[in-house]
């Protein structure tokens, strides 16, 4: 692995190092019994990620990364059939790997939330504990359970049996109502996810920050039943009341409460999650103020990317005239030559660049066009090189006169190199979409063994999308051929590829090696997986 130094401002790999590096804790020094306690292993590696941006961001670093892993709690749902994290039904041990109920995010986030319901002096006492009892042997859930009952002298069984035993997670909706004349605060939480005797309600504490002219607290709801409901006396009205700002409970929610409460958290929360929590939902609130705040996040360097990126997602979904006005002037501005100094401060950073570039396609003028095939010649970031021919490859129904231009640009993108040949990629998976007969002799030979094995699918795909016509049929049945052998190529990636491109065109000449894969290989996901390419050549 490498980075140029324009690749080290799109990312680094430091969340990758101190995951590998927390394996040498967990799933080397201790390691799971079995695959369905993977997350042992993964969810504590995936949480030493959050540690690490702890030691080197500070409280926001971390909560940061807490945030992007609670995102699992979308796939995670009581009403969407699937397995528990720990579950023991798995006919291949990849399939624990790619659970729903995921052992990567969930599980760091199990670990979030002992943290936030311990407190670090326990919490960590008892992991400690954990390595003494179980270092050099192999362990269960309950093994770490009874660690942490040990250093916290609470019955955790229930924790457990909630979060890692069974499906899903809560979906609520929460109301919070200002009474200005009793000078009260209610606040009603409703778990709006399927609860019958199979699926019972979860049991949590759900924090709610309140700051007033004069105060902060931090209140907190006991929720067991379906809804739980609590009114406190405030010194006066609340400008910010913020729903779980530290995310101590893997939930999905639906807030409902004024947009200034909204604003002032998106403004003035105490850490990125609360504050990164607001702006989306700023998103879907397009009223007086809010793409102007928008906008000032958007453009403020001092800000954390994580937080920019999301206000320019928020900002770009808000539909009226006037707030479109404020977006289209964001994706001129962080599109072209900086006016002024002060604009070319906020565009200086790719992440947040990059983001803005993917919004390209809703600049209906045909101007967007010229711009996204001059930002991947020119824009000194691969990731921002790659936004710019995914939103070029979007508008392709708005090429026009500029067709064969666009169509250029595509395939002389095939010679760039970048770090995880993330321009490539881009550039391949425009060519799938947008066949470019010229192109092939390059695509194949990105699609060979001996490149990189995340990028070879992508040439694949590309090889099969652009076949040469049947009146050249010596040469398309040699790229046939091709990727028909590619169904045996020794990297599982690109053979998944292979085999999927020759289901979808139904070449009858895969047959044979699709049912020896789907009869003995060794990979039972590999086998079913055959069965169904099998079934789509017909």
């Amino acid at each position: 692995a490498w980075l140029s130094e324009a690749a080290a401002q799109d990312s680094d790999f430091e969340s990758l190092i101190a995951h590998e590096l927390g394996h040498q804790w967990t799933g080397d020094f201790i390691t799971c019994t079995s695959w369905d306690h993977l997350w042992l292993n993964e969810g504590w590696a995936t949480y030493c990620e959050n540690l690490w941006f702890e030691r080197r961001d500070g409280t926001d670093g971390y909560y940061d990364e807490v945030l992007d892993n609670a995102r699992v709690a979308r796939r995670d749902r009581v009403d969407v059939p699937h397995e528990a994290m720990c579950s023991k039904c798995w006919r291949d041990p990849g399939e624990t790997f790619s659970r729903l109920a995921n052992p990567y995010p969930k599980g760091a986030s199990i670990l979030h939330m002992l943290r936030e319901m311990l407190g670090d002096r326990v919490f960590f006492a008892g992991v400690q504990l954990y390595m003494k009892r179980f270092g050099l042997q192999t362990v269960e859930t309950d093994d770490f359970r009874k660690c942490l009952e040990d250093a916290s002298g609470l019955s955790l069984e229930w924790f457990f049996d909630q979060w890692c035993m069974r499906p899903g997670t809560p979906e609520l909706k929460v109301v919070p109502t200002w009474d200005g004349a009793a000078r009260t605060l209610t606040v009603t939480v409703e778990q709006v996810q399927t609860i019958d005797e199979q699926r019972p309600a979860f049991r949590f504490t759900l924090p709610i920050l309140v700051r007033t002219a004069g105060s902060e607290r931090m209140l907190a709801i006991e929720t067991r039943e379906k809804t739980a409901t609590r009114t406190w006396e405030l010194d006066g009205p609340p400008v910010l009341v913020a729903v779980d700002p530290r995310v101590a409970v893997l939930k999905t929610a639906t807030i409902e409460m004024p947009t200034a409460w909204w604003l002032e958290q998106a403004m003035k929360g105490p850490n990125a999650a609360c504050r990164r929590q607001a702006i989306q939902a700023l998103g879907s609130r397009d009223e007086p103020g809010v793409a102007t705040a928008l906008d000032s996040i958007v453009r403020d360097p001092a800000r954390r990317w994580s937080e920019r990126q999301d206000a320019v997602e928020a900002l770009f979904s808000l539909g009226s005239p006037a707030s479109r006005e404020v977006a289209m002037l964001v994706l001129a501005e962080f599109t072209g030559v900086p006016a002024n100094p002060a604009t070319a401060q906020a565009a200086s950073d790719p992440r947040v660049r990059r983001t803005v570039i993917e919004r390209l396609p809703q600049d209906t003028d045909p101007s967007a066009i010229v711009v996204a095939m001059r930002l991947v010649r020119d824009d000194g970031s691969p990731a921002c090189k790659a936004a710019a021919i995914g939103a070029l490859t979007a508008m392709k129904d708005r090429w026009g006169d500029e067709a064969e231009a666009a169509r250029t640009v595509l395939v002389d993108a095939l010679a760039i190199e970048s770090s995880g040949e993330k321009v490539r990629m881009a550039a391949l998976d425009a060519l799938a979409d947008v066949p470019v007969p010229a192109a092939l002799p390059a695509i194949r030979a990105l699609a060979a063994l001996g490149n990189l094995d995340r990028m070879r699918p992508s040439a694949i795909r590309a090889m099969a999308s652009n076949l040469p016509p049947v009146e050249q049929l010596a040469q398309r049945e040699a790229v046939i051929a091709e990727l028909v052998a590619m169904i045996d190529d020794q990297e599982e990636r690109a053979s998944r590829a292979a085999a999927s491109q020759c289901a979808r065109l139904k070449l009858a000449q895969a047959r044979e090696r699709l049912e020896r894969m789907a009869g003995s290989d060794r990979r039972p996901s590999m086998r079913e997986a055959a069965k169904g390419w099998l079934k789509e050549i017909g």
